[in-house]
């Protein structure tokens, strides 16, 4: 549409010098010899003359104005397919890392749904939540190569990199640790129960052990709450789906420049 557009617009500015050349003269011979006694400008064979030289003045100085637009346009143009070819090498790097995004958060997909199936009208999602799930790593460097144009896909990629890289955190905590350190400071503290201790010596023991599992307690709730914050987000703003049309996106960014590439060289 755009390049139809532009054409239609060269062609005007065409019709527009030429009209303005060839009109010219005509209307000033026309208003230059309207009879006016001893005012009368010029015989016809003057204007022959006249005619003779504008002519071939303005010509010279449209096939000059016509050579001068298209280099100007052939320099944009070229400009214009380097700074593209130039984005080419950090869309391709960043093109992999959206495939790793969507390989992993498919595959977490498909967890989810055979842990749905299998517990079927027991299911919640909190129990599937809290769950230590491992994801791959994102490669800061292939990032950092993403220099773009298009300002909004720039900004959607590095906010689908920053949830991702946080779900991954998050995730990768494991509160089965903390689980096993609270059975055992509750055998500890069994085993407190039955030693020979002064009074005053027992209820520092007992109050230290019952702080520590207070405080593991809460370190999990605390985990537990930001693990369904991060799939709340993950299920409401279905990143999965958004990191697959990012990723359709980028290859198609991709698949133009080197078209463009292709005609250049």
């Amino acid at each position: 549409m755009n390049d139809f557009m532009d054409k239609i617009k060269k062609r005007l500015f065409y019709i527009k010098i030429g009209s303005a050349i060839i009109l010219t003269p005509m209307i000033l011979g026309m208003i230059l010899n309207i009879p006016t006694g001893k005012y009368t400008i010029g015989d016809e064979s003057s204007w022959v003359g006249f005619f003779g030289n504008y002519s071939g003045g303005i010509i010279g100085a449209f096939v000059a104005l016509i050579i001068a637009r298209n280099e100007l346009e052939n320099l944009r143009e070229n400009e214009e397919r380097k700074r593209l070819i130039n984005q080419l090498h950090g869309l391709v790097r960043v093109k992999f890392e959206l495939r790793k995004i969507v390989r992993n958060l498919k595959m977490l997909d498909d967890i989810r749904s055979r842990y749905k199936e299998d517990r079927g009208s027991s299911f919640s999602n909190h129990e599937f939540d809290v769950i230590k799930h491992e994801l791959d790593s994102l490669n800061e460097g292939n990032w950092n190569a993403l220099n773009i144009d298009n300002t909004e896909l720039e900004l959607n990629l590095f906010d689908l990199k920053d949830f991702y890289e946080n779900f991954q955190r998050v995730l990768s905590i494991d509160r089965n640790n903390l689980k096993i350190k609270i059975k055992e400071l509750e055998l500890e503290k069994e085993i407190l129960n039955v030693q020979q201790l002064a009074p005053w010596d027992w209820v520092v023991k007992e109050s230290r052990i019952d702080n520590s599992i207070m405080d593991i307690k809460f370190e999990i709730e605390q985990m537990d709450n930001e693990k369904e914050m991060q799939w709340d987000t993950f299920r409401e703003r279905n990143y999965y789906q958004l990191s697959v049309s990012f990723l359709e996106t980028v290859e198609q960014e991709i698949n133009t420049i080197k078209k463009i590439k292709k005609q250049i060289t």
